[in-house]
């Protein structure tokens, strides 16, 4: 069987996820694809259910165990194992329409070559609500985004496709000739910004993103269960990442207003003046203390063409 598609899922200990986000790709109506489980808590239990759908003559399925790296790392060293001319990157709690593959590949063949990445309509759980499709910059002079569509009821507002500035990371599609030009993510991102990052360095290439809406993924959110503690660690990740990319892929004067306005004036010291959620000022702070200790090992060991750097922030 030719491999036309590869799709490849991180996972941390979301073995109920994997099972009903497996089941869903069993149902595509479109065949050629592999998926690739990678396990970045090398859960016995996700590498037993792998197993067994092998066994019962579903070989399209492949086990990766892995360190855990996080949601980049994981995509890295998936995506390193894809064959397909297309790849398909899914959070585990995610579940997809029977015929969400066969639409997102056939609208490919119809595009342009410079459109890399396609974006399906996310949809929250199983109700009419919208997660995303696609993103946007909240503020034009800063470089801040949101999902297009979040909590929005579906009523055929996003079914025109549409040119999208970046894209959720739960869910999207991109033809592996990009990664001749570009790396995929940054590992030391570890969580957060890392596709909005990757649509920023394919913007400067001249390539770009549209959204699929007739192709639908239905995401669970939250699917990996974590500690209030956890949730605020990964929040300031997502901080520093944010100013690791704007630095990066934007000009100076853009990195500073996100800097100074975004970060600092709006979500630390707007929030601590107005008392106004100071448990978000402090994870702002956080994250801010983070970059500035860390850019360094961010602009010395910055990837290229896929490749994995196996360097570690402290």
């Amino acid at each position: 069987m030719k491999i036309t598609a590869s799709v490849v899922c991180v996972t941390f200990n979301s073995v109920h996820h994997v099972r009903r986000l497996a089941s869903s790709l069993q149902k595509q109506t479109f065949r050629n694809f592999e998926v690739i489980i990678v396990d970045n808590s090398r859960n016995s239990l996700i590498q037993q259910y792998v197993e067994s759908l092998q066994r019962e003559g579903d070989d399209r399925f492949m086990y990766l165990p892995n360190k855990n790296d996080g949601y980049p790392g994981g995509n890295v060293k998936g995506v390193n194992h894809a064959r397909g001319d297309f790849v398909f990157i899914l959070n585990p709690d995610t579940r997809l329409e029977e015929d969400t593959i066969e639409i997102l590949v056939s609208q490919f063949r119809h595009l342009k070559k410079d459109v890399m990445v396609l974006v399906p309509k996310i949809m929250i759980r199983d109700s009419k609500v919208i997660n995303s499709v696609g993103m946007k910059r909240v503020r034009e002079m800063e470089d801040i985004y949101m999902n297009i569509g979040f909590l929005e009821e579906d009523i055929g507002q996003y079914d025109t496709p549409q040119l999208i500035r970046a894209f959720d990371g739960s869910a999207f599609m991109f033809r592996r000739e990009l990664l001749s030009h570009t790396f995929l993510f940054d590992p030391h991102f570890f969580f957060g910004e890392e596709t909005t990052d990757l649509a920023e360095r394919m913007s400067m290439l001249g390539f770009s993103a549209y959204t699929c809406p007739n192709a639908l993924v239905h995401h669970e959110l939250r699917g990996t269960v974590t500690s209030p503690k956890q949730n605020d660690r990964m929040a300031s990740i997502i901080v520093r990442n944010s100013l690791i990319r704007t630095m990066r892929n934007t000009q100076t004067t853009m990195f500073w207003r996100t800097l100074l306005i975004g970060i600092c004036f709006r979500n630390i010291i707007g929030r601590l003046i107005t008392r106004n959620n100071s448990r978000a000022a402090i994870i702002y702070m956080r994250g801010l203390a983070m970059f500035i200790l860390q850019v360094g090992i961010f602009i010395r060991n910055k990837p290229t063409f896929g490749q994995q750097t196996e360097i570690r922030l402290k």
